[in-house]
């Protein structure tokens, strides 16, 4: 796993090393760092999750870079090993590449609009409306819309 570590040592993401209590409060609070100091010994010794919940968040997040690490690769673990994962080809009913594209046009926006009485709907369905987000008319055709064309051919599996 390339995440950036805390402890123990250096990094794959230029992520600072700590070896002592003063490096590790540059990248948690300092206070927290002198609490810690009490607890443990040696900043090898502080456990994973204290450190990992005390490390600063990245920007607009609330997990620091060594937890957010951990919870990308967990993902990306789950959906290479999901041999059922749409993504995921080589097997027998796996889509083939323009049925991905078309799947990929599928929006929360677009779903909303088909499925229930909105007549308008933001592009990105959880965010707020704004500038860059604009509501658009569910039925004009500016909100993508999904093909069946490239499953025309497609044999029906059994």
């Amino acid at each position: 796993m390339d995440c950036p570590v805390t402890m123990n040592g250096g990094s794959t993401v230029a992520y600072p090393v700590i070896r002592n209590f003063k490096d590790l409060a540059t990248v948690v609070d300092p206070m927290v760092a002198g609490n810690l100091s009490r607890l443990y010994r040696n900043v090898d010794d502080v456990d994973l999750y204290p450190a990992g919940i005390a490390e600063n968040p990245l920007p607009d997040a609330i997990l620091g870079p060594t937890f957010a690490c951990i919870i990308a690769e967990q993902f990306r673990r789950l959906k290479l090993g999901d041999r059922f994962w749409y993504e995921n080809g080589g097997m027998e009913p796996s889509f083939n590449g323009a049925q991905l594209q078309e799947i990929r046009k599928v929006t929360l926006s677009k779903l909303l609009c088909d499925n229930t009485n909105v007549d308008a709907i933001q592009l990105v369905a959880f965010l707020k409306p704004a500038s860059w987000n604009p509501k658009e008319d569910c039925i004009d055709g500016k909100i993508p819309q999904m093909s069946l064309t490239s499953w025309k051919n497609e044999p029906v599996w059994t």
